[in-house]
C-alpha cells in the first residue's frame, strides 16, 4: 500500500514544474525561492554543486539554474559538465553569475548551458528566463487526470495531504544528509511552519507510520525506479546515504523481500 501512495504522491508533485537551484548567495538563493513559491513551482536548492550533483537523478529536475562561482570542488562550469556528460542531457540549464564577460557566456554555452543571465539582473527579466526555459518542459498530464485510487481510499483530508506531499519533497533533498531526518522536519518547521509534532500526528493517524520509517520506505521506493533505469547498486545506495551497498542490500530485501538484482530480474520478466 504505501508504495502506492508514494507513487500517486510522486504523480501529484510532477504537475509542479521542478527547479533545481545551486546558489551559495543566501539572499540571491532565498529571493529565488520565494519566487518559485509565489510561482507554484516545487525548488530544491543546494548550496554546492557536489551536493546538487548527488540528486540529480532523484529529483529529476525540469529546470536546473546554477551560479558560476560555488564552494567545494565542482565550480558552475564543471557542474553543468558533468550534468550533461552524465545525468540530464536535455534538461534546460540556466547559467547565472555577477561576471557578465563575453569570455564567461562563451564558457557557459560551449558548456552546454540553455541559457545565461547576469546575476543582478531584475527578478521580472529572471521571470520570463525561467518561464521560457520550463516550456521545453511543459507537462501534459493535468492534476485532474490522475487517478489515485490509494489518496481516495485514505479520505486525507487536503491540509493532511499537503504535509505529505512536503515531506516526500524535502525528503529527496536530504537522503544524503546527515541526521537527515532531523534536517527534514527543520526545513518545514522553519520555512513553512509546519510543527514537528504536527509532521509526526499526520503520519501517525493516515499512514500509521513515523517519519523515520517514512523516508526510509519512500527512498526505497525510489530505489525500485532507479534499477529499472538501470543505475548500479552502489550509485543508488550512495544518492539515499546509506553506509555502504550491504546496509541498503538488506534493507531493500526486508522490505520488498528480492535482492536489488532479483527485483530488477523480476520486474524485467514481468514487462518483457
Amino acid at each position: 500500500m504505501m508504495d502506492s501512495f508514494f507513487s500517486e504522491i510522486d504523480q501529484i508533485i510532477k504537475n509542479k514544474a521542478s527547479i533545481m537551484l545551486v546558489e551559495d548567495d543566501l539572499w540571491k538563493r532565498t529571493e529565488l525561492e520565494e519566487f518559485c513559491l509565489t510561482e507554484n513551482l516545487l525548488c530544491y536548492s543546494f548550496t554546492s554543486a557536489d551536493e546538487a550533483l548527488t540528486q540529480v537523478k532523484i529529483i529529476k529536475p525540469d529546470l536546473i539554474i546554477t551560479d558560476w562561482k560555488l564552494p567545494g570542488i565542482l565550480d558552475g562550469l564543471a557542474f553543468v559538465k558533468r550534468i550533461r556528460s552524465q545525468y540530464a542531457k536535455d534538461v534546460p540549464i540556466l547559467f547565472m553569475t555577477a561576471c557578465a564577460e563575453d569570455d564567461t557566456q562563451y564558457k557557459a554555452l560551449e558548456a552546454r548551458a540553455t541559457s545565461f543571465i547576469d546575476k543582478q539582473a531584475r527578478i521580472e527579466i529572471l521571470d520570463e528566463q525561467i518561464k521560457s526555459l520550463l516550456l521545453f518542459r511543459a507537462k501534459g498530464c493535468k492534476l485532474d487526470e490522475i487517478t489515485t485510487p490509494q489518496l481516495f481510499k485514505l479520505a486525507l483530508k487536503n491540509s493532511d495531504l499537503e504535509i505529505i506531499k512536503q515531506v516526500q519533497i524535502y525528503s529527496k533533498k536530504y537522503f544524503r544528509a546527515e541526521q537527515s531526518i532531523k534536517k527534514i522536519l527543520a526545513e518545514l518547521d522553519n520555512l513553512l511552519l509546519i510543527k514537528e509534532s504536527k509532521v509526526r500526528a499526520v503520519l501517525k493517524k493516515n499512514l500509521d507510520t513515523s517519519p523515520q520509517q517514512f523516508v526510509i520506505s519512500y527512498g526505497l521506493f525510489l530505489a525500485t525506479k532507479m534499477l529499472l533505469d538501470d543505475i548500479s547498486v552502489q550509485e543508488i545506495s550512495y544518492n539515499l546515504g546509506y553506509k555502504d551497498d550491504s546496509n541498503f542490500s538488506h534493507a531493500f530485501k526486508k522490505k520488498y523481500k528480492l535482492s536489488p538484482k532479483e527485483y530488477k530480474q523480476l520486474k524485467l520478466i514481468q514487462v518483457a
